[in-house]
Formats: C-alpha cells, sequence, structure tokens
C-alpha cells in the first residue's frame, strides 16, 4: 500500500512447472536472478519455494487476461505449469525470449497461440524469423480466438511516413 497499491498481494513464491519445490536460486548481479544453475557456480546462493500459476489459479479462482513473465530464462518452466490456463484462459503472454531456445514459442504455437517480437513488431514462427545477432526478446504471444482484441492483425504491414534526421529534434 506504500504506493497507493490496495489490490495488490505479494506471494513470496518462484512461479514454476509445479507448486512447493524448493528449487536453488542463483544471485546475479543486477535483478537478474537465476533459478537455472549459471554453470560457474554449485552452491546455490538461497532456495525459494515454487507455484505453478495453474494451481495459483484454481485456489483464487482468478483468471488472468494477461502474464507477463521475465523469469530470467525459467519461463518454458513457468509455461508448462499453467498449461490448464493456457487452455481454459487463453490469456495474452509476454515472455522475455531467448531466439535460440524455442520451447515457449513451439509449445504455444502448439496450443494455437501467434508470436509477435515487441521489438519489430515481427510474427516469429521460428527462430530464423528474429534479427540476426539478437539474444533476447519480448515476445507477445495471442492466441488466435484472440486475435480480434488486438488492435493490429498479423501479418503486420509497415508504411513509412517519415524518416526522422537529427535536425527534426531541438536540443533544450
Amino acid at each position: 500500500t506504500h504506493n497507493g497499491c490496495h489490490n495488490v498481494q505479494v506471494y513470496h513464491a518462484a512461479v514454476y512447472s509445479r507448486s512447493h519445490a524448493k528449487v536453488p536460486i542463483f544471485f546475479g548481479t543486477y535483478l537478474n536472478d537465476r533459478i537455472s544453475e549459471n554453470g560457474e557456480r554449485v552452491k546455490a546462493d538461497a532456495y525459494v519455494t515454487t507455484l505453478a500459476l495453474d494451481d495459483f489459479v484454481d485456489f483464487t479462482g482468478l483468471k488472468p487476461h494477461l502474464v507477463k513473465m521475465d523469469i530470467e530464462g525459467a519461463e518454458f518452466e513457468a509455461v508448462t505449469g499453467m498449461l490448464k490456463t493456457i487452455v481454459e484462459a487463453k490469456p495474452h503472454l509476454i515472455l522475455e525470449t531467448q531466439p535460440a531456445d524455442t520451447r515457449c514459442l513451439d509449445l504455444l504455437a502448439e496450443k494455437g497461440y501467434r508470436a509477435i517480437d515487441l521489438n519489430s513488431y515481427r510474427e516469429i514462427r521460428t527462430s530464423a524469423d528474429y534479427p540476426r545477432g539478437v539474444s533476447i526478446r519480448n515476445n507477445l504471444y495471442i492466441h488466435k480466438d484472440r486475435l480480434f482484441e488486438a488492435p493490429y492483425q498479423p501479418p503486420f504491414s509497415f508504411v513509412e511516413t517519415k524518416t526522422l534526421t537529427q535536425d527534426d529534434f531541438s536540443v533544450m
């Protein structure tokens, strides 16, 4: 309530594929703690209890319309812990994605989702659809039954209306 958010409740748990497990946490350098071992350390910095989103939805009765996840490589585990919710509620998903890891992309495509790279607004079907050289992206996943809710419909077409140059800006 310090920030005026009276409709927020915090749960001290890591969203994961199953509930009530204890998973190791490896501290990062800047807001990027990881569940999976980073290869350099063998001892966990801490352990946290997990929560599958399907269990949370079943317990609370809440049905999400949008789920945003940036959980440092554990997105696939979290998505597998919410498959029932994905099938029943078909929420929009925003997931931080590594183009080299297409597990979320492939699984959600099987469930009827289309992926849109939020950096380029290009539809992503395979890892080859990402721009060359990128290592991380945020993708918006929209279920085919909810595409009508999006203001723009894939495939996107772009029309350049103006190319900005340095002369279009002023320093104040």
